[in-house]
C-alpha cells in the first residue's frame, strides 16, 4: 500500500508576537496610541462584538465599520459597470483604488466627529 503525503496538520510558522484575550488585544492597541479603529470583516464574524468591545475602550465615535463608509451598491455598480462582462472570472482591468469606493462625506463626517487621543 502506498503510504499517503496528505499532510492531516498543516501549519505555517511566522514571527511575531501573539496576544490573547480582548485585554490584551486591547491594551495593545491602546499603547499604539491607535486614535481611530476601522473594523473590516468577512461576513459572518461578531462584528456586533467586536465593535461594542472597541467602542467600549476607545468610545463609538473612534470606531468605525468600514462598509458604513463605503459609496452605496448603485454608486459602485455604476461606478464599474464599464469594466463588467459576462463571463465570471474575466472582466476589463478597472483604473480603481480603494479609495474610490468610500464616500468622501461619509468619512468627512465620520473624521469631523472621532475624538482625539
Amino acid at each position: 500500500m502506498r503510504k499517503s503525503n496528505y499532510d492531516k496538520f498543516p501549519c505555517t510558522r511566522v514571527a511575531g508576537r501573539l496576544w490573547r484575550g480582548w485585554d490584551e488585544i486591547l491594551d495593545v492597541l491602546d499603547s499604539a496610541g491607535a486614535p481611530v479603529l476601522a473594523i473590516d470583516l468577512y461576513a459572518g464574524t461578531m462584528e456586533d462584538e467586536l465593535e461594542a468591545v472597541f467602542a467600549g475602550r476607545f468610545g463609538r465615535e473612534n470606531v468605525a465599520r468600514t462598509r458604513d463608509l463605503m459609496k452605496s451598491e448603485a454608486e459602485i455598480r455604476e461606478m464599474t459597470e464599464l469594466f463588467m462582462t459576462d463571463d465570471v472570472l474575466f472582466g476589463h482591468v478597472a483604473p480603481f483604488g480603494l479609495g474610490d469606493f468610500f464616500d468622501s462625506g461619509k468619512l468627512d463626517a465620520f473624521r469631523k466627529g472621532a475624538a482625539p487621543r
